[in-house]
């Protein structure tokens, strides 16, 4: 016998094998993710499509471009909801952005840390936020 969470995922995979592709611009209720049943982008504005940072990962906003995450490996959705396999990079701007304003975000804080793990956190930062950058380049946005 199959637990609930395990029926969810099962569903879960089914739409995202039978999805055809998302696109950038394509606008979404919500989020579910398989391996996060309990993940839910942190806004009542919807999801919006940017575009793929790579064959096996694409980029998701809030409405509001507030909050930015990936899906990876698989994507689908059905009667207006996103769907996805597996959550990947996240980041929260805690504010409605910009182009502009992730720029200068992405510039901001550089400089000397106190400690490894603050150059750490700092360079994981960075890749959330050039990989941000180059969907937004490649979808010409800015």
């Amino acid at each position: 016998m199959l637990s609930p969470g395990a029926i969810e995922r099962k569903r879960i995979y089914e739409i995202c094998e039978r999805t055809g592709e998302i696109k950038p611009g394509d606008t979404f209720k919500d989020c579910i993710v398989a391996d996060e049943l309990y993940y839910s982008p942190p806004s009542n504005e919807g999801v919006v499509c940017c575009g793929s940072i790579s064959d096996e990962e694409i980029l998701f906003r809030t409405g509001d471009g507030s909050y930015y995450f990936s899906l990876l490996e698989g994507w689908g959705s059905c009667d207006g909801i996103l769907y996805g396999l597996t959550l990947g990079l996240e980041h929260d701007f805690k504010r409605p952005t910009t182009p502009e304003t992730i720029i200068a975000e992405c510039e901001a804080d550089r400089g000397t840390y106190n400690s490894w793990a603050g150059a750490l956190s700092w360079q994981a930062r960075q890749r959330v936020l050039d990989a941000i950058i180059s969907v937004m380049k490649r979808q010409n946005e800015i």
